[in-house]
Parts: structure tokens; sequence; C-alpha cells
């Protein structure tokens, strides 16, 4: 997840060999995986 949320889509799905649409999926997922890591951080 943490290299979805990274990387641009066109290279995570060459990388990955996923399709494009996939790679837009995980990265929309992992932004909201991370998105309430900085305040749960902070407490």
């Amino acid at each position: 997840m943490n290299l979805a949320a990274t990387m641009p889509v066109g290279p995570l799905a060459d990388l990955t060999g996923i399709s494009v649409n996939v790679a837009a999926r995980w990265q929309v997922v992992a932004a909201a995986a991370y998105s309430q890591y900085p305040a749960l951080r902070l407490d």
C-alpha cells in the first residue's frame, strides 16, 4: 500500500503488472488507509 500511495499510476501498473484502473483504485485505498495516520501520531 505504501508504494501505491507514493507512485504515479502508470509506473505502479507497469511495475506490479496490474491494470491502470486497478492501480488507480489502489491509490484511493492507500490514501484512505493513511489519511488518519498523522492524527494518530499526535495522540
